[in-house]
């Protein structure tokens, strides 16, 4: 099984709109995050949001999560906001 730190560090290519964040998952806590501008911009804030995924995994009980914007989000109740530039829950 891999590490917590493995599971966030592999890179893939999702759209927020693409992802399917429902399911269960007994046992485990699954923080799935991204970035309104992609990492690879100079101005991003993927990597904070991948640092605010990695704390949540220290504090959060089972279940799936998104790490946004400083803000962690259960599963299924966040939406990305383009006008606003953010992400915000449902």
């Amino acid at each position: 099984m891999a590490s917590r730190a493995s599971m966030l560090t592999r890179h893939h290519q999702h759209g927020i709109e693409a992802m399917r964040m429902e399911g269960q998952y007994p046992g485990k806590i699954i923080v799935l995050t991204g970035a309104m501008a992609p990492a690879r911009f100079r101005i991003t804030d993927a990597i904070f949001n991948v640092g605010a995924a990695v704390v949540a995994l220290q504090s959060l009980t089972e279940g799936v999560y998104l790490a946004m914007n400083g803000r962690i989000f259960e599963a299924g109740t966040v939406r990305k906001n383009r006008d606003a530039g953010r992400f915000e829950k449902l």
